[in-house]
């Protein structure tokens, strides 16, 4: 005998779909929930970001000028080059930002004054925090060099001799530092045994050739050339990036020289003196030239050279370009 399949009622079919409707919604409101943690928490990193932007354009204006820019909470700011990040948010601001690869902290030391080489270029920004300490070792050849730097008291930075460096107490100090840049401005006679005596410290150790312009950084194995004394600090305070923003920096040199150069050639327009023709042209060439450069010894070499022509169109009469 053959039985009769009985097939799935109305209210059962009903109930089935509802079930499925109920499932589908409740996973749309948890995927909803997750994504928007996801975009609150990039509209606060993003707001973290600007705010501390808006801190360095505020006090950026000055040709010189310090202060503490507060986050209110512990955070983590990472800076590679010209860009500065938070968590899953990173912008491109186009300062010139001596600082680590990160910074945490609840409030951010920092401190810009105006760079020129030898005509005024950018502000150049230095941060740090309390838990970052610099070590400058100097001798009687570069005592000067530090005092003319007048770097603010509100940086951890200290400055000694070789002869007083202890370096065992400074390795049992070091260890709860989020970093340790130790800075000679002369040459290291051994960096190894540096090294070897700060084990598992965040050390950053350099050395600086006030007379070459040059320095070098052991503990990364990089080295290369700074330009004028005010990137100076910027080594001290941020060995790990600094190569990254001089390079940044004379990019910007090179965009600035082309428009004083461009000056020089519309103020010859503007004269009739013939002595001040030629000196203008002389300058326009010698900017062309110097914008090409790109080695530290060259570089200098021009410097003195827009140096000195600048102020030989002082002296004789003619409008100077800085």
């Amino acid at each position: 005998m053959i039985r009769g399949k009985r097939g799935i009622t109305s209210s059962t079919f009903k109930f089935i779909l509802a079930a499925i409707a109920g499932a589908l919604i409740f996973l749309f409101f948890i995927r909803f929930s997750f994504q928007s943690v996801e975009t609150s928490s990039l509209l606060e990193e993003r707001e973290l970001i600007e705010h501390f932007n808006d801190h360095l354009e505020a006090f950026g204006i000055s040709e010189q000028s310090y202060k503490t820019i507060n986050l209110f909470d512990e955070t983590t700011l990472q800076f590679d080059c010209t860009f500065i990040g938070n968590k899953g948010y990173t912008r491109n601001f186009n300062k010139l930002v001596f600082a680590p690869q990160t910074l945490t902290g609840e409030a951010i030391t920092a401190w810009t004054r105006t760079w020129s080489f030898p005509f005024p270029i950018a502000n150049l920004y230095y941060l740090s925090t309390d838990n970052v300490r610099t070590i400058v070792v100097y001798n009687q050849n570069t005592l000067s060099l530090i005092q003319k730097l007048n770097i603010p008291h509100t940086f951890n930075i200290q400055y000694t001799t070789a002869q007083n460096l202890d370096l065992p107490q400074l390795h049992a100090n070091a260890r709860s530092l989020d970093a340790l840049n130790i800075i000679y401005l002369y040459d290291i006679p051994n960096p190894q045994a540096i090294i070897a005596a700060l084990p598992n410290t965040n050390l950053h150790l350099a050395e600086i050739n006030p007379v070459s312009h040059t320095f070098t950084i052991y503990t990364t194995g990089t080295n290369g050339f700074y330009l004028g004394e005010e990137m100076l600090p910027g080594i001290f305070f941020a060995p790990d990036n600094a190569p990254c923003i001089i390079t940044a920096a004379l990019e910007r040199l090179q965009q600035v020289a082309l428009v004083y150069s461009q000056k020089a050639s519309l103020l010859s327009t503007k004269t009739d003196d013939e002595d001040c023709i030629t000196r203008l042209f002389q300058a326009a060439q010698t900017l062309d030239t110097f914008r090409t450069l790109d080695d530290g010894v060259s570089l200098y070499t021009y410097l003195d050279l827009i140096k000195e022509q600048n102020t030989l169109l002082e002296k004789n009469d003619c409008t100077p370009l800085y």
